[in-house]
């Protein structure tokens, strides 16, 4: 009575009466909302309960902490010594938040969940309206965004995510994940929601739209798992740190303003750290014995509001804001663009890419394990658009899904002018969908600096080419995968 005042007793008849601390049955109020920066000012307002609530909020950290401490224990006396995740799940915003995230730090792997976009049938294909934002619109937004909740040391994993159809812009998924989520933040795991098939889908929502199999996902990953496993991206310098303290966590209160938006599965964070800075380095959270202040960002360097451009601290990175949006990987193994980049040339670090598609994903990757793109013997380039079912069909302005059509799955060519600066006069021949050569060659032209062709999906209908440099680059398509 004394600590929480006397309308805090007995404030919430429709869960308890007759509360008496002597009789152990004060209500422990579970529901997230409760503890939400909103959700304490209402029920100060309207029931005086926000020390109530905050002290409530503590007693359910101890007792998740307890339980999760017992079982992790156990699991260890097996003789197991993996990683241990406490809970891939958010809860709420502010304290219950954070309360939350340490209980999982204190385990071990903080592992979490998030998704991109949808439409009318959320978990299914249906007709009605599209949430057809590109993620590539707005650096650090998205799935990228998953990313503020990484603890300093511990490990980061996102164990379930996809860009969601009806969303036409899903091919930028992969790219963001790997390149800045395991390369810049330098998360620890990545695992894309589902594989629901025991074949190659033939419609593009086999059966679902969390399909890891389609081309615009799978496809991609010959060229990012190269690029994620042979360190192409570095990590990126820690450019931001939100400290946080159990007292303060204690008394209902952060030393930053910030919120979560859930709807459905995708989960948005909003604060006064912008989400570039996840495009410019690595961003923490870190959870301190006594209180400290949370210094502002170090952005400056790499960017400033209105800037055209969000360039990464490895300086491997660069996301624009022009038009729709895009941005480039510029690695010694890896380079490429993702995004809006239509009807613009690209200079990167060994190639130049002329993109005519609006939207694409143009990755050009050495095939070697431990020489670039400079030197490498084989290339592998991938290119990927919008997939669609047959007979799919959205409104001119892309706002609504009309039909959602059948199989075989189409793809959007892509088709982009590539020039190398090495030298040689390599072979180029486009790939089938298992990697093997075909009799489809185009034709390899000679540059100032060295050689160049065009990737034309739609007249090689494929999403793949080998740049060879090797004697046996002309043998017929029989050769090795």
């Amino acid at each position: 009575m004394e600590a929480w005042g006397g309308r805090a007793i007995d404030a919430y008849p429709e869960y308890q009466r007759g509360e008496r601390l002597e009789a152990e049955n004060l209500y422990p109020i579970a529901h997230f909302w409760w503890y939400t920066p909103e959700g304490l000012a209402q029920q100060q307002a309207e029931k005086g309960t926000r020390r109530r609530l905050v002290d409530t909020a503590r007693f359910l950290h101890e007792t998740q902490n307890a339980f999760y401490a017992r079982f992790a224990a156990a699991i260890r006396a097996t003789g197991y010594r993996g990683a241990l995740v406490g809970s891939c799940w958010q809860a709420g915003s502010g304290v219950p938040h954070y309360l939350n995230l340490r209980a999982d730090a204190l385990v071990g792997l903080v592992d979490r969940h998030n998704y991109w976009a949808g439409g009318a049938g959320n978990h299914v294909l249906a007709p009605g309206p599209v949430e057809a934002e590109a993620m590539v619109s707005h650096p650090g937004s998205g799935l990228l965004a998953t990313g503020f909740q990484q603890v300093a040391g511990r490990p980061f994993s996102l164990s379930e995510w996809i860009s969601r159809l009806p969303n036409e812009w899903i091919a930028e998924g992969p790219p963001i994940v790997a390149a800045y989520g395991l390369g810049l933040q330098g998360w620890d795991a990545s695992f894309s929601f589902a594989s629901n098939l025991p074949g190659e889908p033939d419609r593009v929502d086999a059966p679902n739209v969390y399909d890891a199999d389609a081309p615009t996902q799978l496809g991609l990953s010959p060229a990012l798992a190269r690029m994620v496993y042979r360190g192409d991206a570095r990590e990126g310098e820690v450019v931001a740190v939100r400290r946080i303290s159990l007292p303060e966590l204690a008394e209902g209160r952060l030393g930053f303003a910030e919120s979560v938006e859930q709807a459905g599965d995708a989960k948005t964070i909003h604060g006064e750290l912008p989400a570039e800075a996840l495009a410019v380095g690595r961003v923490l959270v870190d959870f301190v014995e006594h209180q400290e202040p949370t210094r502002p960002p170090t952005l400056a360097r790499w960017w400033s509001p209105g800037a055209a451009s969000v360039v990464s601290t490895t300086r491997q990175l660069a996301w624009s804001t022009a038009g729709r949006g895009s941005f480039t990987v510029d690695t010694a193994g890896t380079q490429g663009v993702v995004g809006f980049a239509g009807g613009r040339s690209i200079a990167l670090g060994d190639i130049t890419i002329a993109l005519d598609t609006p939207f694409a994903v143009v990755l050009v990757i050495s095939l070697d394990r431990e020489r670039g793109i400079r030197d490498a013997p084989r290339l592998l380039v991938t290119a990927v658009a919008r997939a669609r079912n047959t007979g799919m069909r959205y409104s001119a302005d892309g706002a609504r899904l009309e039909a959602v059509g059948g199989p075989p799955i189409l793809l959007e060519g892509v088709r982009a002018a590539i020039s190398l600066r090495r030298a040689g006069e390599p072979v180029v021949s486009a790939l089938d969908a298992g990697g093997r050569r075909t009799e489809r060659r185009p034709v390899v032209s000679r540059t100032g600096a060295g050689a160049g062709f065009v990737a034309d999906g739609a007249r090689d209908r494929t999403l793949y080419y080998e740049v060879s440099y090797e004697a046996d680059a002309g043998r017929p398509p029989a050769g090795r995968p």
